[in-house]
């Protein structure tokens, strides 16, 4: 334990690789091969690889040949129920915190980062470590780690990154997560086999994890953004849409659709889906088609979008999920959309008026927008009416906002001139 303490430390310095390695060698001959050794030099030499890019090939031999004697992680990463349900989005949400095991997934890191930040990049030979280590690990907490450095083998040959992402994810089968998740979703549209698509899925949505009708709906539908035309996934998207009872994977369908609007190539598909899903009456799904709308952007008013908004805001939850984001995005449209977004105002109203009132609220703060909106509509000739039917049912409710707007317009000083009478100039009268 000394010893590999000081290596470590050593590998953190600036002490020459060379004498590094040298050293390791050395060690390693004379028989320093206690578990807590050799992880500690991976951990160096993971340090080392990305300093030097990379690492020499009797380095990455010598951990290679570690790996099938070297014990199990110390303990399982097993998935926590009550964590696993907090989550909305399995893909798209900001991710999660990847911790080691701890145990030969260490050393797996190193190999990867030896290969992998090599000058040019060795491919071919993580592969072949990926592929060797088929036939010894077994463990599932292992390979979530080898899967994250997994996806850069598109950048090779790519029927062997087929090849072993289908070998590795048939080991895991009888258990899928997060990790196995998404590291699918970053090479999914790199696949150009429908048939490993369709597997792959498939194993997602049967499997005995909670979240695997979600995962499947969320990849499902972002498979469609990058592949429209794909037949397997075109019926599939048809049986579950319409499908009572798959809530699940509906929610997933929507988390996808409403995350990849934004991308052209994909945004009327993403429009189906959201309009179809629209008439819900789950929470979470709300949730999901409100993510359409994103905080501090405008909102792109094409032909799309108008569909979509004309269709959620006949839904009181859809509504009020979107309210924050979609009512801010679309103040500054007022002028060229005044009839669709005095319909966004008067509907949100008549849902969330006394969350408005509410100054604990999040809702409070869209009152400003929609005074605002009320008074520019109130100044256009052919939506005055509009305007101000927005305007008196914020007063009416006593929101402070349009009190205030009503206080400023009643003390506004009237613009008056002065007419001052200069005095009349008298004529002398001559003296006779």
């Amino acid at each position: 334990m000394p010893v590999g303490a000081i290596i470590e430390g050593l590998a953190k310095g600036s002490y020459p690789s060379e004498k590094i390695f040298l050293a390791i060698r050395d060690l390693d001959a004379r028989g320093f091969s206690s578990n807590t050794f050799r992880t500690g030099m991976a951990q160096a030499l993971g340090d080392r690889a990305h300093k030097d890019k990379g690492l020499p090939d009797d380095m990455l031999k010598m951990m290679e040949n570690w790996l099938p004697a070297h014990p199990d992680p110390t303990a399982d990463r097993v998935q926590d129920e009550k964590e696993s349900n907090d989550f909305d989005t399995i893909l798209w949400g900001y991710g999660g915190i990847s911790m080691f095991p701890g145990g030969r997934d260490l050393i797996f890191d190193a190999l990867a980062k030896g290969y992998l930040l090599r000058e040019p990049c060795d491919v071919a030979g993580w592969a072949k470590v990926v592929e060797r280590a088929l036939g010894y690990e077994k463990h599932s907490d292992v390979w979530d780690i080898v899967l994250t450095h997994m996806p850069i083998l598109f950048n090779g040959n790519r029927s062997t990154a087929v090849y072993l992402y289908d070998q590795v994810l048939n080991l895991l089968k009888s258990r899928k997560n997060f990790f196995d998740v998404r590291s699918i979703a970053r090479i999914l549209h790199l696949v150009d086999d429908t048939k490993f698509v369709e597997k792959w899925l498939v194993s997602i949505r049967d499997s005995v994890w909670t979240k695997g009708p979600q995962a499947f709906g969320e990849l499902l539908m972002y498979y469609l953004c990058c592949n429209p035309r794909d037949p397997w996934a075109n019926n599939q998207l048809l049986i579950y849409l319409d499908k009572p009872g798959m809530i699940s994977i509906q929610r997933g369908l929507a988390f996808s659709a409403a995350h990849n609007w934004h991308a052209k190539q994909c945004q009327s598909i993403c429009t189906e889906v959201l309009v179809a899903l629209s008439n819900c009456d789950d929470e979470r799904m709300a949730t999901a088609i409100s993510r359409v709308f994103r905080f501090g952007e405008k909102v792109s008013l094409n032909n799309d979008m108008r569909r979509i908004i004309q269709a959620l805001i006949q839904n009181d939850r859809i509504i009020m999920k979107s309210a924050e984001a979609l009512i801010e995005g679309i103040e500054y449209a007022v002028s060229s959309e005044p009839e669709l977004v005095y319909q966004i105002c008067s509907r949100f109203l008549d849902v969330g008026t006394e969350e408005v009132k509410n100054r604990a609220t999040r809702f409070a703060s869209l009152a400003e927008p929609i005074v605002s909106i009320a008074l520019t509509l109130h100044r256009m000739p052919l939506y005055r009416d509009a305007g101000l039917n927005l305007f008196e049912r914020l007063i009416e409710s006593n929101i402070q906002e349009a009190r205030y707007a009503l206080d400023m317009l009643d003390r506004r000083p009237i613009s008056t001139r002065a007419q001052t009478q200069l005095p009349r100039r008298r004529r002398r009268r001559r003296v006779r």
